[in-house]
């Protein structure tokens, strides 16, 4: 018995590096428009994690807080943020500069003091990463997604994020 438990620890730490190095984590900072006539674009910021599961094709969830925009003629603002997982595709360019594309699932959700409402659908997006080193790199993405429940107080409307930011190899 402790002879399995020992060939399990040991394998813990052997596999341990391999998969850390496939791992990485990140943060953005972006613009939110969505279509809602008149309300203004928003600055917010977001985190993610990935992990790249071959050369060119890595999961990633990412959360990303959409900030608040000015309803007109109101003092009430309008919050969003975002929830995602998705496939992020990279087609390398050189050594350093890759152009990405994801397709994943998003959940989307808005609200006003006193009234929030969440959207489940697909969220895809281009993008470009650029490699400082062999741990970071320099990303921009250019994410498109809708928000909104259909309703009169929140129709769904189309909405598009745009971020820069750095990710960071494990």
């Amino acid at each position: 018995m402790k002879k399995i438990a020992l060939a399990v620890m040991l394998s813990a730490v052997v596999a341990t590096p391999v998969f850390a190095a496939d791992t990485y984590v990140g943060v953005n900072v972006g613009r939110n428009q969505t279509s809602y006539s008149g309300i203004d674009s928003s600055t917010g910021f977001g985190v993610l994690g990935g992990y790249s599961v071959g050369e060119n094709i890595a999961v990633e969830a990412t959360y990303n807080n959409l900030g608040d925009a000015n309803i007109p003629g109101s003092t009430v603002k309008l919050s969003g943020s975002l929830i995602t997982g998705a496939a992020v595709g990279s087609l390398p360019v050189n050594n350093e500069l890759s152009l990405l594309g994801k397709l994943g699932y998003a959940i989307s959700s808005v609200s006003t003091p006193g009234n929030s409402v969440s959207r489940g659908d697909i969220i895809y997006g281009i993008g470009a990463q650029y490699s400082v080193s062999k741990t970071v790199a320099l990303r921009i993405n250019y994410d498109f997604f809708k928000v909104g429940d259909g309703t009169t107080t929140y129709p769904t409307k189309d909405s598009a994020l745009m971020t820069v930011g750095a990710v960071f190899k494990l």
